[in-house]
């Protein structure tokens, strides 16, 4: 496999639309503690400094103030740069953010992209049941309830 010219835009497409995968199977960390270093008041409880505060970075990806129709899998939703630059920087958090991220994001990423474009390449595929519907359970990690089948022939 050997990367073409147009790999700047494959690029920027994957990465935003990665993104929508991402948020279809979920963080295995799904809550990420901080400590607060300043008074707050969030609703009608007050934060003080020093208390830990633990923010779930699986329920912040879905608010639909900033995903329309946000348990939908758009990864089209990546692309548009109004509807992008609408949300703020950590309306999605699937590798936590700030100094304590993942360490491992950008081998991640780098990682599926490598993947899903010899996946894409190599492959045509489809659904063995049109009317699969995810359900996820939680385990070890989050994965389908169910079996998802392919059918995967030869490009």
């Amino acid at each position: 496999f050997f990367f073409q010219a147009e790999d700047g835009i494959r690029d920027f497409c994957l990465s935003r639309g990665l993104g929508d995968v991402y948020k279809r199977q979920t963080p295995t960390i799904d809550t990420v503690p901080r400590v607060a270093t300043a008074k707050h008041k969030l609703r009608d409880i007050n934060i003080l400094p020093g208390t830990i505060v633990r923010v779930g970075i699986n329920a912040v990806g879905f608010r639909s103030s900033d995903f329309p129709d946000p348990f939908d899998f758009r990864p089209e939703r990546w692309l548009d740069e109004k509807e992008c630059s609408k949300r703020g920087p950590f309306a999605y958090l699937p590798f936590s953010a700030g100094p304590t991220n993942c360490l491992g994001k950008y081998l991640a990423m780098i990682e599926a992209k490598l993947i899903l474009l010899e996946f894409l390449n190599r492959f045509e595929f489809g659904f063995s049941n049109k009317n699969y519907v995810m359900k996820k359970a939680f385990r070890f990690l989050y994965e389908p309830l169910d079996p998802l089948e392919l059918n995967l022939t030869v490009a």
